[in-house]
């Protein structure tokens, strides 16, 4: 009796066991990824989708402040995502008073594939009624897909001496003269900085050197050399003559105003 019933009991854990790995309607899977709020699944989020991409180059230190009546030059690429052969609409959403387009060019099926783009270039010369604002530029590229955008921001504006105007320079017997219209605006006093240069010989990668010739408070500059004795690059024809002069104002804080240039008449 004792023997049958444990063939019995023995029987119905078989049957059990088979019948529960058989079972289409029983089979185990891990539990899927949840992404709602509070305890559960976790797991990885989805990817972000693709979106165009805008780069942005500066001829000013992204940080640091521009001077006034110098230019700031961007340049700013902005791609299409991945896919998308046409070029993105692109805007400026953020910008300061004078930042103007210079040029723009958009491209739609680039050959040798990849997506489209779009290369601009902007310029922005701050006015001195524009001293200690902070700048934030702000660009967007916009598809099918979404909106991507880069951002780009600088220092308070900086006074700086005008731009030098009005510079001459000419042969006097032996000697340079050089003569140019006094500069405004920046940190009193102005100082000038001038440098004379020469040709330098042919097998030289840089076609002229210029050497510091001193500075000066004043307008005019009447004792410069016409020539370098010593040069410390080989001049062309042998003798380091000078054949353009170079004008930067400089205030007291440092700050350099945009250099002029003249031949030497």
């Amino acid at each position: 009796m004792q023997t049958w019933m444990r063939g019995v009991v023995a029987a119905a854990i078989v049957g059990g066991l088979t019948a529960g790995c058989s079972s289409s309607d029983n089979v185990l899977t891990a539990p899927s990824a949840s992404f709602a709020k509070g305890t559960g699944g976790g797991g990885t989020p989805p990817p972000a989708p693709a979106l165009p991409v805008v780069t942005i180059n500066s001829s000013v230190i992204p940080g640091q402040s521009p001077l006034t009546g110098q230019a700031v030059s961007l340049f700013v690429v902005a791609t299409s995502e991945s896919g998308d052969r046409k070029a993105p609409a692109v805007n400026v959403i953020a910008a300061p008073p004078g930042f103007t387009l210079a040029s723009l060019t958009s491209v739609d099926s680039p050959h040798g594939g990849g997506a489209g783009y779009v290369e601009a270039s902007y310029t922005w010369t701050p006015a001195r009624d524009q001293i200690g604002l902070a700048t934030t530029i702000t660009i967007t590229a916009t598809t099918s897909a979404g909106t991507g955008g880069s951002t780009i921001s600088f220092g308070p504006v900086l006074d700086a001496p005008s731009p030098l105007t009005g510079l001459t320079a000419a042969f006097v017997g032996d000697h340079i003269e050089a003569r140019w219209d006094a500069s405004t605006g920046g940190v009193a006093p102005i100082t000038y900085v001038v440098k004379a240069c020469y040709r330098n010989a042919n097998i030289r990668p840089v076609v002229s050197t210029c050497d510091l010739i001193g500075t000066t408070t004043d307008n005019q500059l009447l004792s410069i050399p016409s020539s370098n004795p010593t040069p410390t690059v080989a001049p062309a024809g042998g003798v380091a003559t000078y054949f353009a002069l170079l004008v930067t104002p400089v205030d007291a804080a440092g700050n350099a105003g945009a250099t002029a240039t003249a031949n030497v008449q």
